[in-house]
């Protein structure tokens, strides 16, 4: 779950935070379980330097191959394209975003002032 709690963050960072949910409704989501990374895991590696020159040499090493889900959205028009775990992460982080505009707007008409 840390590879999905660190998606996550990514993502609201990258999104714009003055964006409106109501700006992105015609857009179309579509989920494909291809967009996954190969990525290489050296953690069970003593030194990864020296295990990088044994396995050109041959040696089998405590490298693991693992496949997660992709952090990169592709978009052709009004359809974005990416994972299902990245649509997850994307809708928790707009979720998020409209909560805090609503509480903003509820907060801005109770107080009769500006609420950041």
């Amino acid at each position: 779950m840390e590879g999905l709690d660190s998606m996550i963050d990514d993502l609201y960072t990258k999104v714009n935070y003055t964006l409106k949910p109501a700006a992105i409704s015609p857009t179309k989501f579509v989920t494909s379980d291809l967009l996954v990374d190969q990525v290489e895991d050296w953690s069970e590696v003593r030194s990864p330097s020296r295990a990088r020159r044994r396995m050109k040499q041959g040696h089998r090493q405590n490298v693991h191959h693992r496949v997660v889900p992709s952090s990169k959205v592709i978009q052709q028009g009004d359809t974005m394209v990416m994972h299902p775990a990245t649509l997850d992460a994307l809708q928790k982080v707009l979720d998020k975003q409209t909560m805090d505009y609503v509480d903003k707007q509820f907060l801005n008409a109770l107080y009769g002032g500006v609420v950041r």
